[in-house]
Protein backbone atom coordinates (compact mmCIF):
# COMPACT_ATOMS: atom_id res chain seq x y z
CA UNK A 1 0.00 0.00 0.00
CA UNK A 2 2.96 2.52 0.76
CA UNK A 3 4.66 1.98 -1.96
CA UNK A 4 1.66 2.28 -4.34
CA UNK A 5 0.76 5.59 -2.52
CA UNK A 6 4.59 6.87 -2.97
CA UNK A 7 4.22 6.10 -6.45
CA UNK A 8 0.88 7.86 -6.96
CA UNK A 9 2.28 11.08 -5.02
CA UNK A 10 5.76 10.68 -6.92
CA UNK A 11 3.61 10.84 -10.61
CA UNK A 12 1.72 13.68 -9.59
CA UNK A 13 4.42 15.84 -8.14
CA UNK A 14 6.22 14.76 -11.62
CA UNK A 15 3.15 16.33 -13.79
CA UNK A 16 3.19 19.61 -11.44
CA UNK A 17 7.08 19.84 -12.16
CA UNK A 18 6.45 19.68 -16.22
CA UNK A 19 3.36 21.48 -16.22
CA UNK A 20 5.42 24.35 -14.46
CA UNK A 21 8.50 24.20 -17.04
CA UNK A 22 6.39 24.24 -19.76
CA UNK A 23 4.86 27.21 -18.33
CA UNK A 24 8.28 29.24 -17.87
CA UNK A 25 9.04 27.95 -21.19
CA UNK A 26 6.02 29.86 -22.23
CA UNK A 27 6.39 32.82 -20.79
CA UNK A 28 10.19 32.80 -21.15
CA UNK A 29 9.80 32.59 -25.33
CA UNK A 30 6.92 35.33 -25.23
CA UNK A 31 8.75 38.12 -23.57
CA UNK A 32 12.27 37.21 -24.37
CA UNK A 33 13.23 37.23 -21.19
CA UNK A 34 15.60 35.42 -18.78
CA UNK A 35 14.09 33.22 -15.71
CA UNK A 36 16.33 32.36 -13.08
CA UNK A 37 14.98 29.36 -11.02
CA UNK A 38 16.68 27.93 -8.12
CA UNK A 39 16.74 25.34 -5.42
CA UNK A 40 15.26 26.43 -2.16
CA UNK A 41 16.29 24.72 1.20
CA UNK A 42 13.35 23.21 1.36
CA UNK A 43 13.60 21.17 -1.82
CA UNK A 44 11.23 23.00 -4.13
CA UNK A 45 11.68 25.82 -6.89
CA UNK A 46 12.19 29.44 -6.14
CA UNK A 47 13.46 32.76 -8.40
CA UNK A 48 17.12 34.19 -7.95
CA UNK A 49 16.49 38.26 -6.66
CA UNK A 50 16.84 40.37 -9.06
CA UNK A 51 15.68 38.57 -12.14
CA UNK A 52 14.82 40.30 -15.20
CA UNK A 53 11.79 39.26 -15.84
CA UNK A 54 9.71 40.90 -12.83
CA UNK A 55 9.82 43.99 -15.04
CA UNK A 56 8.82 42.04 -18.14
CA UNK A 57 5.90 40.38 -16.49
CA UNK A 58 4.05 43.19 -14.82
CA UNK A 59 2.40 43.60 -18.89
CA UNK A 60 2.23 39.99 -19.29
CA UNK A 61 -0.60 39.48 -16.32
CA UNK A 62 1.58 36.30 -15.10
CA UNK A 63 4.50 36.30 -12.88
CA UNK A 64 6.99 33.42 -12.68
CA UNK A 65 6.30 33.33 -8.70
CA UNK A 66 2.58 32.46 -9.63
CA UNK A 67 3.46 29.86 -11.85
CA UNK A 68 5.49 28.42 -8.76
CA UNK A 69 3.21 28.92 -6.37
CA UNK A 70 0.53 26.64 -8.82
CA UNK A 71 2.70 23.86 -8.77
CA UNK A 72 3.26 24.69 -4.88
CA UNK A 73 -0.41 23.64 -4.71
CA UNK A 74 -0.58 20.69 -6.72
CA UNK A 75 2.66 19.16 -4.71
CA UNK A 76 0.29 20.39 -1.72
CA UNK A 77 -3.22 18.75 -2.73
CA UNK A 78 -1.13 15.56 -4.05
CA UNK A 79 0.57 15.20 -0.50
CA UNK A 80 -3.13 15.87 0.84
CA UNK A 81 -4.53 13.17 -1.16
CA UNK A 82 -1.73 10.51 -0.14
CA UNK A 83 -1.79 11.36 3.47
CA UNK A 84 -5.66 10.19 3.54
CA UNK A 85 -5.29 7.47 1.32
CA UNK A 86 -2.42 6.18 3.73
CA UNK A 87 -5.15 6.90 6.88
CA UNK A 88 -7.94 5.39 4.75
CA UNK A 89 -5.79 1.90 4.57
CA UNK A 90 -5.51 1.62 8.15
CA UNK A 91 -9.26 2.80 8.65
CA UNK A 92 -9.50 -0.13 6.13
CA UNK A 93 -7.45 -2.70 7.92
CA UNK A 94 -9.45 -1.88 11.63
CA UNK A 95 -12.90 -2.97 9.19
CA UNK A 96 -11.41 -5.95 8.27
CA UNK A 97 -10.51 -7.54 11.56
CA UNK A 98 -14.43 -6.93 12.41
CA UNK A 99 -14.18 -3.50 14.66
CA UNK A 100 -17.54 -1.86 14.62
CA UNK A 101 -16.32 1.43 12.71
CA UNK A 102 -18.55 4.92 11.66
CA UNK A 103 -17.92 7.88 9.63
CA UNK A 104 -17.61 9.94 13.13
CA UNK A 105 -15.59 7.08 14.41
CA UNK A 106 -13.55 6.81 11.40
CA UNK A 107 -13.12 10.59 11.12
CA UNK A 108 -12.16 11.40 14.70
CA UNK A 109 -9.25 8.32 14.31
CA UNK A 110 -8.37 10.52 11.10
CA UNK A 111 -8.26 13.44 12.64
CA UNK A 112 -6.47 12.23 16.11
CA UNK A 113 -3.52 11.26 14.15
CA UNK A 114 -2.94 13.52 11.97
CA UNK A 115 -5.05 16.93 12.96
CA UNK A 116 -7.41 17.36 10.14
CA UNK A 117 -10.34 14.77 9.21
CA UNK A 118 -11.40 12.86 5.94
CA UNK A 119 -14.03 14.05 3.54
CA UNK A 120 -17.48 13.35 3.70
CA UNK A 121 -17.58 11.08 0.60
CA UNK A 122 -14.30 9.20 1.76
CA UNK A 123 -15.92 8.03 4.80
CA UNK A 124 -19.19 7.31 3.38
CA UNK A 125 -18.17 3.86 2.94
CA UNK A 126 -17.45 3.25 7.24
CA UNK A 127 -21.63 4.49 7.31
CA UNK A 128 -24.12 1.52 8.07
CA UNK A 129 -27.18 2.17 6.39
CA UNK A 130 -30.23 2.50 9.08
CA UNK A 131 -28.40 2.77 11.99
CA UNK A 132 -29.81 4.57 14.41
CA UNK A 133 -28.01 7.33 15.85
CA UNK A 134 -27.72 6.12 19.41
CA UNK A 135 -26.13 3.03 18.34
CA UNK A 136 -22.40 4.22 18.76
CA UNK A 137 -19.23 2.56 18.09
CA UNK A 138 -16.97 1.67 20.86
CA UNK A 139 -13.87 1.59 19.52
CA UNK A 140 -12.70 5.21 20.20
CA UNK A 141 -12.65 3.30 23.44
CA UNK A 142 -10.45 0.08 22.73
CA UNK A 143 -6.81 -0.65 22.40
CA UNK A 144 -7.30 -0.88 18.47
CA UNK A 145 -8.19 2.44 17.84
CA UNK A 146 -5.08 3.59 19.71
CA UNK A 147 -2.67 1.68 17.40
CA UNK A 148 -4.41 2.82 14.04
CA UNK A 149 -3.87 6.35 15.37
CA UNK A 150 -0.40 5.32 16.11
CA UNK A 151 -0.05 3.44 12.81
CA UNK A 152 -1.52 6.65 10.87
CA UNK A 153 0.81 8.47 12.34
CA UNK A 154 3.53 6.19 11.50
CA UNK A 155 3.01 5.85 8.05
CA UNK A 156 2.24 9.60 7.90
CA UNK A 157 6.07 10.34 9.49
CA UNK A 158 7.13 7.80 7.00
CA UNK A 159 5.40 9.43 3.96
CA UNK A 160 6.91 13.32 4.98
CA UNK A 161 10.72 11.51 4.61
CA UNK A 162 10.23 10.03 1.33
CA UNK A 163 7.93 13.15 -0.26
CA UNK A 164 11.25 15.29 0.94
CA UNK A 165 13.11 13.04 -1.00
CA UNK A 166 10.88 12.82 -3.86
CA UNK A 167 10.32 17.05 -3.86
CA UNK A 168 14.33 17.06 -3.67
CA UNK A 169 14.99 15.15 -6.90
CA UNK A 170 12.37 16.17 -8.76
CA UNK A 171 12.96 19.43 -8.22
CA UNK A 172 17.23 19.07 -9.10
CA UNK A 173 16.09 17.18 -12.27
CA UNK A 174 13.63 20.08 -12.81
CA UNK A 175 16.91 22.46 -12.80
CA UNK A 176 18.59 20.27 -15.04
CA UNK A 177 16.04 20.36 -17.76
CA UNK A 178 15.13 23.94 -17.22
CA UNK A 179 19.39 24.70 -18.17
CA UNK A 180 19.10 22.80 -20.77
CA UNK A 181 15.69 23.80 -22.46
CA UNK A 182 15.97 27.64 -21.79
CA UNK A 183 19.37 27.68 -23.54
CA UNK A 184 18.55 26.33 -26.81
Amino acid sequence: MFALVMDTYARAVGDAYSLMLEEFLALQGRHNCTIQPRLTPSGGIGLERGSEVVRVVAEAGITPSQIIGRCGGRVGAAGRRARTSIALAHLDELQELGHDLTATTANRIVMEASGHGIARAARAKYSTPGRAADAKSDILMTPAAAIAVVKIEKDHVRFEVKALQVRFDLSRQWLEKWRKMSVS
